[in-house]
């Protein structure tokens, strides 16, 4: 007997007769409510850490994971007592050993003195200085001119800090009636650097090459310290670093700041604070994201468990069906179009409401943050979600009407 085209499934008449519409609604809101928790919390946390590394416009150690530490200056000062506030190998070796720790590098410290001049309008400026070092591996973009040879010294590149820059213009040039600079103003200005100590002293063209929120400091690049310090420090030994550039897991991981204070050690900045209410933020999103889980395994689970009902519960038709001639695929069809149909309007219903709640906490965000998630990120993993749930109904039906046909041999 030739079985009925695919166009004349009979197997949508029971199924029709068997679901109703208060059903379908039920699956597709639990659905919904589901998937719209999960791209809700991805969309969130996306645009939270986004923001977290978005707000400074230097390229320079960009990534919001690296801190700066230091050990805590404690009791009166006393002269020659900078020794108690450096690292040793041991305590470099143990913070290394934590398993927050990805790496870290210690500042390599100028043992000379450095002296910066500059003639601004006629008037000739001077001061003190230091210069630190990091490696050129921690840089997530070198800045152009970012090169030193020691066979040729001639030119120091300098990435200042921004905070350095601040002071200068709101602070000491307001008060004193001298022009503020801007960064692209300060890049052209020569300096001369003077560099002396161990019975040597020369003059340098400095130039500043970049700035940096992030780095804290007068950063030259390593080949320039370890070649000055070589001419000029009177230490045979380059000087015990005070302070290190640690990348971390998690800033706000809360086992970073139990080892912080329980070695008398701080974190540069308020970069401790600032991360443990985003590690706060990423656990409530975790949470939520979790319970978004829940509920979609849940709503698939019910859908899953009412299609499979309705195929048992019509076991002699489909077997009828199966003794025609008819193909398995053919017979699962009518419940496969029942779950995409579900599914794709819970995922439409979906990404409508993510369109119109987004934008409560993205302009909070906007105000102080610069934009920097990409908008198509949860929908991708709603559309993934949704696509595991339609091939998970698919083989779990196919395989009970083809387990029902091996059963009625």
């Amino acid at each position: 007997m030739k079985p009925m085209q695919s166009g004349h499934n009979p197997v949508s008449r029971i199924l029709r007769s068997h679901l109703s519409g208060a059903q379908l609604v039920g699956f597709i809101l639990a659905n919904v409510v589901g998937l719209f928790i999960i791209m809700a919390a991805v969309r969130f946390y996306a645009d939270l850490n986004a923001s977290d590394g978005a707000g400074s416009s230097d390229s320079f150690v960009a990534s919001s994971d690296f801190v700066t530490v230091n050990k805590r200056v404690e009791g009166l000062p006393v002269f020659g007592a900078s020794a108690a506030t450096s690292f040793s190998p041991e305590e470099i070796a143990d913070l290394e050993s934590q398993p927050w720790v990805r790496r870290l590098a210690p500042f390599s410290a100028s043992g000379f003195d450095v002296n910066a001049s500059v003639d601004m309008g006629g008037r000739g400026m001077s001061t003190a200085l230091f210069f630190e070092s990091v490696p050129d591996s921690f840089f997530d973009t070198l800045p152009p001119g970012w090169t030193f040879s020691p066979d040729n010294p001639s030119e120091v590149p300098i990435i200042l800090s921004r905070d350095y820059l601040a002071l200068y213009n709101f602070g000491f040039a307001a008060g004193r009636g001298l022009p503020q600079l801007s960064e692209a103003m300060i890049g052209m200005i020569p300096l001369r650097i003077s560099l002396s100590g161990n019975g040597n002293q020369t003059t340098l063209r400095g130039r500043v090459v970049g700035f940096s929120s992030r780095l804290n400091t007068i950063a030259v690049p390593e080949s320039f310290l370890s070649w000055a310090n070589s001419v000029f420090s009177p230490s045979a030994s380059d000087p015990a670093p005070s302070r290190l550039l640690v990348e971390v897991s998690d800033p706000g991981d809360p086992a970073v700041s139990a080892y912080m204070s329980g070695h008398s050690l701080e974190i540069g900045g308020d970069k401790e604070s600032s991360s443990r209410a985003l590690h706060v933020m990423n656990v409530i999103t975790g949470v939520i994201l979790a319970v978004g889980a829940v509920i979609t395994v849940l709503a698939v689970v019910i859908l899953l468990l009412s299609m499979l009902l309705l195929l048992q519960r019509q076991r002699r038709s489909i077997h009828l069906l199966l003794s025609l001639g008819y193909r398995p695929a053919l017979l699962i069809r009518p419940y496969l179009s029942t779950v995409l149909f579900t599914v794709i309007i819970s995922f439409l219903i979906s990404s409508v409401a993510l369109l119109f709640v987004a934008p409560v906490w993205q302009e909070p965000l906007a105000s102080v943050f610069s934009p920097g998630a990409s908008p198509l990120l949860p929908f991708v993993v709603g559309a993934v979600i949704s696509l595991f749930i339609i091939l998970l109904n698919a083989l779990a039906l196919l395989r009970v009407v083809k387990s029902n046909f091996r059963i009625s041999q």
